[in-house]
């Protein structure tokens, strides 16, 4: 029994992948959580897989927070094709993290399919240059309707991305707020 509590923030309290799957079972079972922080806890890839099948079937998460959480490509694809695809979360935090370039296409397939998301933190997630990425990403922007505000501050991304970026978000009424 979650007793009322729509808040859960377990920042740097040593989360594991196991609890995770603790987590995804509550999550699973549709708990009234708006929003759940877990930064700075060494999930990694296994502890995003756990939370994505929690929220799978979970319509009352709203907010999510995975920074600095020790996230690599492969969960980057998972969070692309799983929670961005497949759930109701409307902001996602995912700074400080290793997704890279491989979990952005990712990411970015996926953008375009969610009616949801409105906030998209991907600072400092070792994202480099412009190429393939970067074009999936742009292409996303252009066909999401719900995403107001993109952040990918602390990325190496070279100047013909950015133009690229820049350009893109000209053409999105809805972007209010891109780093």
């Amino acid at each position: 029994n979650w007793g009322g509590y729509q808040n859960l923030e377990l920042f740097d309290v040593r989360v594991s992948p196991r609890g995770c799957e603790y987590l995804s079972e509550q999550l699973a079972a549709n708990i009234p959580l708006v929003t759940l922080i877990l930064d700075f806890n060494a999930i990694g890839d296994e502890g995003v897989m756990y939370l994505a099948e929690g929220l799978r079937t979970n319509s009352e998460l709203h907010t999510l927070s995975l920074c600095y959480c020790q996230i690599g490509p492969a969960g980057g694809a998972i969070i692309g094709n799983e929670i961005i695809r497949c759930t109701q979360i409307r902001k996602l935090l995912l700074k400080g993290n290793r997704i890279m370039t491989e979990g952005l296409v990712a990411i970015s397939r996926n953008l375009g399919k969610s009616k949801t998301l409105v906030e998209l933190d991907l600072s400092d997630n070792s994202i480099l240059g412009a190429g393939p990425a970067l074009n999936a990403l742009c292409e996303a922007l252009r066909t999401n309707v719900s995403l107001h505000a993109v952040n990918l501050e602390h990325n190496v991304i070279e100047d013909e991305g950015a133009a690229m970026f820049a350009d893109t978000l000209q053409m999105c009424p809805g972007a209010s707020k891109s780093k």
